[in-house]
C-alpha cells in the first residue's frame, strides 16, 4: 500500500512539474510579444495615397545668397550672419527676414510656376511645401492610379513613404524603396515617366511601442512630433526655435548669448537637412506604424519632346497589404492554460468550479473544517 501512495505521490509530483514548465514557457513566448504575417491585396483606391513630390530644378541662386551676409547656405539655416560675433544668432538680415531671404536666394518661391493636368485628371490638388537645398516643391493630393503632369519648368519627381516626410526636408535621393526620376540630361524640354508602380502596405498591429497610431484627425503626424521634438532641444537656449524647423516660437532678431554646443549642432543640423538627409529619429518620435514600400516595374530616362514638360506616373490597381500581428495572444495563453490544466492535473473549468463550490459549502457548515 506505501509503495502505491508513494508511486502515487511521485507521478503527482511529476504532473506538477510538468504543469508547472509548459506554463512558464507559455508565459515566456507571451512576453516576448511574437508575431506573424498576414497578406491581402485591396485596391489602389482603398489605400492612403503614397506622396508624389515635385520640385521644379535651379531654384538656387548663389549671388543673392552672397548679398544676404550668410555663406555659404548652411550658415543662413544656422543663423550664422557674417557681422555678429560667436556668441549671437539671428536669421534675419541687416534689411529682410527669413522669409524674404527665402524669397531672394530661391526664385521658385516668387514665381509660383503651374502645373498643368489633362482633363482625365481632376480632382488633383497641389500643396506647396518648402523643402531646404531644393525650395519650393509641391506634393500632389487626391490623385488617380495614372497621372499626366505638364509644366513649363524642368522638374525633378520623387514618389515615397509620406511617414518619411517633415515640413523643411525630402530626401530626394538617398530614400530606399522609393522612386525618384530628374532630368540630368538638361534637354530644354523632356518627358519622364514610371510605370507600373507596385505599392506594398505594411501595417504594424503589435502595439509594442516600435510604432505610432498618428491620429491625424487631431493634427497629429511623424511631422509635427518632429517639430515639437526640436522645439524641445533648442527653445530651453533660444527662448525661440529657428524658422525652418518649427511654425511655432520663431525666432526674430538677434538671439543669444548662446553656447558653443548649441552653435555647433545647429550648424551640424543644417547641413544634414541641406545634403538631403534627414535628422536622426528621436526616441519621442517612434515611425508610423504605416508604411509603405514601392517598386516600379519600369522607370525611365528623360526624352526630349516638344513644347512642354511631361511627368507621367502609372500605379498598379491592387496594392499588397501586409499585416504585422500578435502571434501569441492573451487567447493562446488561456488555451495553453486549459490544455496543461486537463492534461497534467486532471482539471477543466466545471471540474475547478466543483471543487471549489464544494470547498465553499464545507466551510459554511463547519467553519473549522478544512477543505
Amino acid at each position: 500500500m506505501k509503495k502505491q501512495q508513494y508511486f502515487r505521490i511521485l507521478l503527482q509530483a511529476f504532473a506538477l512539474a510538468a504543469f508547472v514548465f509548459q506554463m512558464v514557457k507559455s508565459i515566456s513566448i507571451y512576453i516576448s510579444k511574437p508575431s506573424q504575417v498576414t497578406i491581402s491585396t485591396t485596391k489602389f483606391e482603398d489605400v492612403p495615397r503614397p506622396s508624389v513630390i515635385v520640385c521644379p530644378q535651379n531654384q538656387f541662386y548663389p549671388r543673392e545668397l552672397n548679398k544676404t551676409g550668410y555663406y555659404p547656405v548652411f550658415h543662413l539655416f544656422g543663423g550664422l550672419h557674417d557681422k555678429l560675433d560667436d556668441n549671437y544668432l539671428t536669421w534675419d538680415g541687416e534689411n529682410s527676414t527669413f522669409d524674404e531671404i527665402l524669397d531672394a536666394i530661391y526664385l521658385e518661391r516668387t514665381l509660383n510656376s503651374e502645373f498643368t493636368f489633362p482633363a482625365d485628371n481632376p480632382g488633383i490638388v497641389k500643396q506647396k511645401t518648402f523643402i531646404m537645398g531644393r525650395g519650393t516643391c509641391y506634393t500632389f493630393l487626391n490623385y488617380p492610379s495614372k497621372i499626366k503632369v505638364f509644366s513649363k519648368v524642368q522638374f525633378e519627381a520623387l514618389v515615397t513613404d509620406p511617414g518619411k516626410l517633415v515640413d523643411y526636408s525630402a530626401d530626394m535621393d538617398s530614400m530606399v524603396g522609393d522612386i525618384h526620376v530628374d532630368n540630368d540630361e538638361g534637354n530644354s524640354s523632356f518627358l519622364l515617366y514610371i510605370n507600373n508602380i507596385k505599392i506594398e502596405m505594411t501595417v504594424n498591429e503589435m502595439d509594442d511601442g516600435t510604432c505610432k497610431n498618428y491620429n491625424t484627425d487631431k493634427g497629429e503626424s511623424y511631422g509635427q512630433c518632429m517639430d515639437t521634438y526640436l522645439a524641445g532641444v533648442y527653445k530651453p537656449e533660444l527662448g525661440c526655435v529657428p524658422p525652418w524647423m518649427s511654425h511655432k516660437d520663431q525666432c526674430k532678431g538677434i538671439v543669444g548669448p548662446v553656447s558653443k554646443t548649441t552653435r555647433s549642432n545647429l550648424v551640424n543640423t543644417s547641413e544634414l537637412v541641406l545634403d538631403g538627409f534627414q535628422i536622426s529619429q528621436p526616441p519621442e518620435c517612434p515611425p508610423p506604424c504605416q508604411t509603405f514600400l514601392l517598386s516600379a516595374v519600369q522607370k525611365s530616362k528623360p526624352r526630349k519632346v516638344l513644347g512642354a514638360n511631361i511627368l507621367k506616373i502609372y500605379f498598379e490597381d491592387t496594392v499588397t497589404v501586409k499585416r504585422l500581428v500578435p502571434g501569441y495572444t492573451e487567447l493562446n495563453l488561456l488555451v495553453d492554460l486549459g490544455s496543461a490544466l486537463g492534461l497534467w492535473l486532471g482539471l477543466s473549468f466545471i471540474g475547478i468550479a466543483d471543487l471549489i463550490m464544494e470547498c465553499f459549502n464545507k466551510v459554511k457548515m463547519d467553519k473549522f473544517s478544512l477543505c
